[in-house]
């Protein structure tokens, strides 16, 4: 069959594969706005955006490097633990244990966290988890025993709050009309 380019390329037509690189464009376009204070409805060119733009890439930011942290680090548990010695039965039940502990202690800390959020502020909140989850990930590096790494994760549960108190401080920032923009 002969390429018609009225109907468009044959690879519009998928649905995932190039619909993020569009979606990509469409951000970076709309990160271009904001850089030159064009964020938000605005009624002329001398208005203000709606949307402070270091905020929003701190949110962004913070984001990004909890996931990253995430990511990074849970496909070595395995390995890390293994190193303490044990069968193969023990090392996947104390990586089960390491999961288990970070979402329990993530339960009982994120309430906190939100009342510490809302009595001293989104940024001191967000701050203290920041600084509690490097802490926590510097002690799991250091580490030498299981019950170390059980410490280690002990920490980082307590501080895992970060993109929690993100989604909160974006909508805090943000208008509710402009929302699904960001």
């Amino acid at each position: 069959s002969s390429y018609d380019s009225s109907r468009g390329s044959d690879f519009s037509r998928c649905s995932i594969p190039l619909r993020l690189p569009r979606l990509v464009a469409h951000r970076l376009t709309m990160s271009a706005a904001c850089l030159t204070r064009r964020c938000g409805p605005s009624s002329g060119p001398s208005s203000s955006p709606s949307v402070d733009l270091m905020s929003l890439l701190a949110i962004y930011l913070v984001v990004y490097l909890d996931f990253f942290q995430m990511s990074f680090v849970f496909p070595f548990f395995a390995a890390l633990v293994e190193s303490f010695g044990g069968d193969e039965s023990t090392v996947s039940q104390r990586c089960a244990l390491l999961s288990a502990v970070l979402s329990g202690v993530e339960a009982v800390t994120m309430p906190m966290f939100g009342a510490l959020s809302d009595r001293y502020g989104r940024r001191v909140a967000m701050m203290t988890s920041i600084l509690g989850n490097g802490a926590a990930q510097m002690q799991l590096g250091f580490c030498t025993s299981f019950p170390q790494v059980v410490a280690a994760r002990i920490v980082n549960g307590m501080f895992a709050g970060t993109w929690t108190m993100a989604n909160t401080f974006l909508a805090d920032i943000v208008p509710a009309e402009e929302r699904p923009q960001y």
